[in-house]
């Protein structure tokens, strides 16, 4: 029996994988990433880092807790989710595959360096380039430098050892 594909579907299947910073284009293997993102979609722009990279708004709602990622002017935490914009982050998408994270409201970027999980004036290092990695349960974080995960626990928001559990999975 022939699967019927609609113009819904496609447009689904695309807002999906632009919502984890994925080109349209990565569908053509059939298999499309979580679809419980949780996350805003809009425009698709080139950045000025490189000619490929291409920018999505996202938030980051975590799985365990149901707080969201917060850049405000009590700092970088894990918060109720309220759709403001200290709660939107412009993930930027290189030709390595790597992430940037910058928050909409504040301008200043996610980073893992020896201070700690915080945000920071963006920079272009390591410590501000994140790998994502697709789960059924939505996504993890870890950073390329340090190789710890976001999570957010009783503990708070923190960089840990990534471990698979619900703590480090956002959608």
């Amino acid at each position: 029996m022939r699967e019927r594909i609609t113009l819904r579907s496609v447009i689904l299947t695309s807002a999906s994988l632009l919502a984890f910073g994925l080109p349209a284009t990565a569908a053509s293997d059939g298999v499309a990433p979580a679809t419980e993102t949780g996350a805003k979609t809009a425009t698709v722009t080139k950045s000025a880092e490189t000619s490929s990279a291409q920018r999505v708004i996202n938030t980051f709602r975590n799985r365990a807790t149901g707080r969201c990622l917060d850049d405000s002017g009590a700092g970088l935490r894990s918060f109720p989710c309220n759709g403001l914009s200290f709660q939107k982050w412009n993930v930027t998408v290189d030709d390595f595959g790597h992430r940037t994270i910058q928050n909409q409201n504040t301008g200043r970027c996610l980073d893992d360096s020896g201070a700690g999980l915080r945000t920071f004036p963006c920079n272009g290092l390591t410590f501000q380039k994140w790998n994502v990695t697709h789960h059924a349960n939505g996504i993890t974080l870890a950073n390329h430098e340090t190789k710890r995960c976001v999570d957010d626990s009783n503990v708070g928001l923190r960089s840990f050892p990534c471990n698979g559990l619900n703590f480090q999975r956002w959608y």
